[in-house]
């Protein structure tokens, strides 16, 4: 028989978001963390005896607010939803608080099992070929766990966190964003983290969207926000690179091609590349052997320096 967790989310999981070590570290080491208790379960729902111990799990898991969020074994999240390291009984873990998610949390480090911490969900059931499996993890909801998605606010553009205590309205981390559109402002209206995607934004009032629309306008062209004052820093090191590296290559094109002229050198089948910074000779019409040993003694004349600049000659 299928028995089938009501209120499935499907999804691909994939563990842990990869971070460098040292990242992760101040990670761990900054955010506060939240104690609560994993428990895995496994069911083979054909057996009627299991078919009911799963039906009472996946009710007291609903009534708990819980929803399920599903995923194909076949991702590797088959085997991490079981995961192995958890005993029967269940293990203490600590969560994470640095990113709330709604249905989701990252964990510390947990010794001897991973330096790095897991992914974990609310509740997370895995989906296999054979649908009488039931296998997944879930966590116990503590009032803490609750209490800091209900506190703490989150941009529904960037996703910046604001912790609760916060005054704002709406987010100005990213108010200078280049891919920010003035249509999309009300997505900067913050919401509860722990807000699913399903639930309603917060309209603003006529005046705080003149607000928040003055403060966008000021952010786009003027940018004094510590963001802005970076990216800017790196457009002028961009633009003055660029035109360093273009001076070098005009001024070597100009350079390398009246040398040619000065030693009656034909322009007519040579190009410099500015990309590699080197003279092609023959790169219109490959030159045959008489005229490519000819063009060698005019770059390299007997009496006077040679051409002075990298080339290649294509020949037949």
């Amino acid at each position: 028989m299928d028995v089938q967790a009501p209120g499935m989310v499907p999804g691909l999981f994939f563990g842990r978001v990869n971070i460098s070590a040292r990242r992760a570290s101040n990670l761990h080491m900054n955010a506060q963390t939240l104690e609560t208790t994993i428990r895995t379960y496994y069911y083979d729902t054909s057996k009627p005896a299991e078919a009911e111990q799963y039906a009472r799990l996946v009710a007291r898991l609903l009534k708990g607010g819980r929803r399920c969020f599903a995923t194909l074994s076949e991702c590797g999240a088959g085997k991490g939803y079981r995961y192995t390291w958890v005993p029967k009984r269940g293990k203490t873990i600590e969560l994470e608080t640095a990113c709330i998610f709604d249905n989701q949390w990252n964990t510390a480090p947990i010794p001897k099992v991973s330096a790095q911490g897991h992914r974990v969900f609310d509740w997370a059931e895995d989906v296999f070929p054979n649908r009488d499996i039931k296998s997944g993890h879930y966590l116990k909801q503590t009032d803490a766990m609750k209490a800091i998605r209900k506190s703490t606010l989150k941009c529904g553009w960037c996703g910046h966190h604001y912790p609760g205590g916060h005054t704002a309205i709406w987010c100005t981390a990213c108010l200078d964003g280049p891919d920010l559109e003035e249509k999309l402002l009300p997505l900067l209206v913050l919401m509860p983290a722990g807000a699913s995607h399903n639930d309603t934004r917060p309209v603003l009032s006529a005046d705080d969207l003149a607000v928040l629309v003055a403060d966008y306008v000021q952010a786009q062209t003027v940018g004094k926000h510590s963001r802005a004052v970076a990216h800017k820093a790196r457009q002028r090191r961009d633009v003055l690179a660029k035109a360093k590296r273009t001076i070098a290559c005009a001024t070597m094109e100009r350079d390398g091609k009246i040398w040619l002229l000065d030693h009656d050198v034909s322009l007519d089948n040579v190009i410099f590349y500015d990309h590699t910074q080197r003279f092609s000779f023959g790169w219109r019409t490959p030159l045959s052997a008489d005229v490519e040993t000819a063009l060698v003694e005019a770059l390299k004349p007997l009496d006077a320096p040679e051409f002075p600049f990298p080339y290649d000659i294509q020949s037949v």
